[in-house]
């Protein structure tokens, strides 16, 4: 199958990207062809790696002969990001297309108004709600972030003689100080390092997740570090949802782990007091325990069955 992404930008490392950067490697694995349209592309940074995977990088759709006479002759359009989707299918009309939507606030995760989308998909029961609560259930579900859990490998390790505290945020020095974490920190004798726009910018998170003892963020860098087997606290720009568990998880998941299920304002008291009685009881079961859920709720394999399935739904129709 012939498959044609759509994304708004492959600049700096985002969720979206990511996301489909890890259902398109493994849906190449089982020989499909996957190209993705973006009119915003760094070739320096996401651009290249999405390149460098094997994918075909777009920025320009004009003809439809001119695509086809590319090579590129698309069987369906797995789109994100309303005016992305709508470049892609006001000149690919005849191509059935998919829309899938990560949020409730940024405007580009609205649906297209202005073209067909055959089915509508949500990253969680808080989208899927907000977004599509127009559409019929028929044409609308809930299928969770892809994680590649090779890539993110279990790797627990025991507390060195100081703390490794990781923040995973794009938001972090934005939207959100997170001075209740560098207070917490030291308070509690701790290292801190972070993973976005005003921390490391880079795509090999996981070596950087492997060496932390605990991960405090949001989204799919949440479900990352779980991957690895950390424990995780849910907490952001839009508060904090808390410590992740089997229990926990249940609810946090619904509004995609982004701080909105429980909404807490955290003080660095709360965030100290979390993590000693975390490390004084069995941290790497629950890391453990974070590795499952992943394994039982985001593997990328399980995720790409079900795409495969509305492809071919899509297709029939």
């Amino acid at each position: 199958m012939n498959i044609l992404m759509t994304n708004y930008r492959l600049s700096w490392y985002s969720g979206s990207d990511t996301y489909l950067y890890t259902l398109g490697v493994e849906l190449m694995k089982r020989r499909h062809r996957v190209s993705i349209y973006s009119p915003f592309i760094s070739y320096a940074l996401q651009g290249r790696r999405f390149e460098e995977a094997g994918f075909t990088v777009l920025n320009k759709l004009e003809k439809r002969i001119d695509v086809i006479e590319k090579g590129y002759d698309f069987d369906i359009i797995h789109g994100q990001h309303n005016s992305a989707v709508s470049d892609v299918c006001n000149v690919l009309t005849k191509v059935p297309a998919i829309f899938v939507s990560h949020g409730v606030l940024p405007h580009p995760e609205k649906p297209p108004k202005d073209v067909l989308i055959n089915k509508y998909i949500g990253v969680s029961e808080e989208v899927l709600d907000f977004q599509f609560k127009d559409i019929d259930n028929k044409r609308k579900e809930i299928i969770r972030n892809p994680i590649d859990t090779d890539r993110f490998y279990y790797s627990p390790k025991k507390i060195g003689k100081r703390l490794r505290i990781l923040i995973v945020s794009n938001y972090f020095g934005n939207e959100w100080s997170g001075d209740e974490i560098w207070k917490a920190a030291k308070e509690l004798n701790a290292d801190v390092d972070v993973i976005g726009t005003n921390g490391r910018m880079i795509f090999a998170t996981e070596k950087i997740i492997k060496d932390c003892d605990i991960a405090i963020g949001l989204g799919r860098s949440i479900l990352e570090a779980m991957a690895m087997g950390k424990p995780v606290i849910v907490g952001d720009y839009n508060g904090y949802d808390g410590l992740m568990t089997k229990q926990s998880y249940e609810k946090i998941k619904k509004c995609n782990f982004s701080g909105r299920t429980k909404k807490e304002k955290w003080d660095s008291v709360k965030l100290v007091k979390t993590i000693k009685n975390l490390f004084k009881g069995d941290y790497v079961i629950n890391g453990l325990e974070n590795r499952d859920i992943i394994l039982e709720n985001h593997t990328v394999e399980k995720i790409a069955d079900r795409f495969e399935e509305i492809y071919n739904e899509v297709l029939s129709i």
